[in-house]
């Protein structure tokens, strides 16, 4: 005779936690790499951008197309390759752009009382500074790639994580205090690909195996969407690397 095992029902989340990466650049096209330092973004970054932008946007009765509420806040890297790609979901969303001066030299940002209007800056949320390394190719630098001001010192690999890992339960916290299993919460959050590895290693370590033993790789303006619970498990992967948007077919829709 054999005994059934009844499975509960997943939990009903009490927030979801969205990381994107920003858009491509001519560095990462280029093998030049970016830290804290910036480059513009390449042609199929900006074409990136328009199809991100175009699949958060509302349509079919739906918030988006990923199938997520709506952001109650989107926070965004001060670095200009993840700004850009905040602001094009901001602009999809209804959301205003951010004018804030904030740099990688900012402190790390409070998490607000109250959901702003408009794209949150936190440096907390910039890539690893590589200090004398930065905008360099196979350690040369490369002149045509801009050194940031006030580079630094490098930012070593276990300061950076913990600076992750520290930063990204912030939010976690704050969507966690603020969302129900009646209204959730939605943080979004744009960062940068070793940012978001840091991330999810030290929030869900289970998904350094395979193919990301090493590290997880994140493709450009990806989504990453983690659900928030009370009880344990604590977080759920809902989206992994999803980038959809950029699928040739929906890609299509855009420019239509």
């Amino acid at each position: 005779m054999h005994e059934s095992t009844a499975t509960s029902p997943p939990q009903q989340p009490t927030a979801y936690v969205t990381l994107i990466r920003h858009a491509e650049t001519r560095a990462n096209v280029e093998r030049v790499l970016q830290g804290i330092a910036d480059a513009p973004l390449s042609r199929r970054g900006t074409k990136q951008v328009a199809h991100l932008e175009h699949a958060w946007r509302p349509r079919d009765g739906a918030p988006n197309t990923y199938g997520l509420p709506a952001p109650h806040i989107i926070v965004s890297s001060p670095i200009g390759r993840a700004r850009h790609t905040a602001h094009a979901v901001a602009r999809a969303c209804g959301l205003a752009e951010s004018d804030a001066t904030t740099t990688h030299l900012s402190p790390p940002a409070a998490p607000p009382v109250a959901y702003p209007p408009h794209v949150l800056l936190d440096a907390g949320l910039c890539e690893r500074n590589f200090g004398r390394r930065e905008s360099t190719r196979r350690g040369a630098r490369v002149p045509s790639f801009s050194v940031p001001h006030r580079v630094g010192h490098a930012e070593t690999d276990r300061a950076f994580s913990a600076r992750a890992e520290r930063e990204g339960t912030k939010w976690l916290d704050w969507a966690r205090a603020r969302g129900s299993t009646s209204e959730p919460v939605h943080v979004v959050l744009v960062s940068h690909g070793q940012w978001i590895n840091a991330f999810l290693t030290a929030h869900l370590p289970e998904l350094r195996c395979g193919n990301w033993t090493y590290y997880i790789r994140s493709h450009n303006t990806a989504l990453f969407t983690l659900a928030v619970c009370s009880d344990a498990p604590m977080l759920r992967l809902v989206l992994n690397n999803d980038s959809r948007h950029l699928i040739e077919q929906f890609a299509n829709d855009v420019s239509q």
